[in-house]
């Protein structure tokens, strides 16, 4: 069942429901998790609360922007900019019909880099989607809050980690930030796989409010690696945050529209460095 929430969540959600449907249709819940005992572990993201943990994102297209990839856009130097660039993670929206993702551009590049430590990014909204993740090579997976109940979110993490992934729990509002830090303090004893992630996107107008960041940062929990997400384009964003207490961020549409996508990743580093 998915909750009542935002048009632009709910579509998602729904669209992805049905896709869902039509894969475990093809290949059972049970079929899945066992070809997932027979894959080699993932690659161990480093989630580390001392540091700065930086995910860089690659998705072909956005809702609020249209197209982001050149013509000349390669999936896979994409990915090795990034790698090269220093990012700890790198997410791959796998989302069809907003973001023009495939699971298969998550198998190619894990593929392609095995020891690079991957995150699904997509409206996932059932646990046999995590197992997809982890089938596909990925170390981690985006889970948003807003479209999950609470006995969602906790099942879903714990089917992260019965994989031996990582969990990002996304959250848009101080209202879903209380209820995530709830479900997580449950799973005290798994804190080092879990992120939580703060949008600072308005979903009804799809514009960023960067402010958002600053206005939850005292909610923030000490014992989790926290993340800024959207809204993070140059080196005095990273500097912003990390003072907000931040010790991660997600950066997406500033890296695919970057003629050099490595440089920025670089200078983005730097800054968080010399900003702890």
């Amino acid at each position: 069942m998915i909750k009542a929430i935002d048009n632009f969540l709910l579509t998602m959600a729904s669209k992805s429901l049905e896709r869902y449907q039509t894969s475990s249709q093809s290949t059972s819940e049970h079929e899945l998790l066992e070809r997932c005992e027979d894959k080699k572990l993932n690659t161990t993201a480093p989630l580390n609360k001392e540091g700065f943990t930086l995910i860089a994102e690659i998705k072909k297209a956005s809702p609020s922007i249209g197209g982001l990839s050149r013509d000349d856009f390669d999936l896979c130097q994409q990915a090795q900019n990034y790698i090269t660039g220093g990012a700890d993670i790198i997410s791959v929206l796998t989302e069809p019909s907003r973001f023009l993702g495939s699971l298969n551009d998550l198998s190619q590049l894990t593929k392609q880099y095995p020891n690079t430590p991957f995150m699904r990014k997509d409206f996932l909204v059932h646990p046999y989607q995590v197992s997809e993740a982890c089938y596909s090579g990925a170390s981690g997976v985006l889970l948003i809050a807003g479209i999950l109940s609470d006995d969602q979110l906790e099942t879903m993490i714990k089917r992260a980690q019965k994989h031996h992934m990582f969990a990002l729990v996304e959250v848009f509002n101080k209202e879903e930030l209380e209820q995530s830090i709830s479900v997580i303090s449950k799973l005290s004893n798994h804190l080092r796989s879990i992120m939580l992630g703060v949008n600072c996107r308005d979903l009804k107008s799809l514009e960023v409010n960067f402010a958002c960041f600053g206005h939850l940062a005292e909610a923030l929990p000490k014992d989790l690696v926290c993340v800024a997400e959207s809204g993070i384009n140059v080196p005095s964003d990273i500097r912003k945050i990390v003072n907000w207490g931040y010790r991660g961020a997600l950066i997406g549409t500033a890296l695919m529209q970057s003629n050099n996508p490595m440089q920025t990743l670089l200078e983005l580093k730097q800054a968080a460095k010399t900003a702890q």
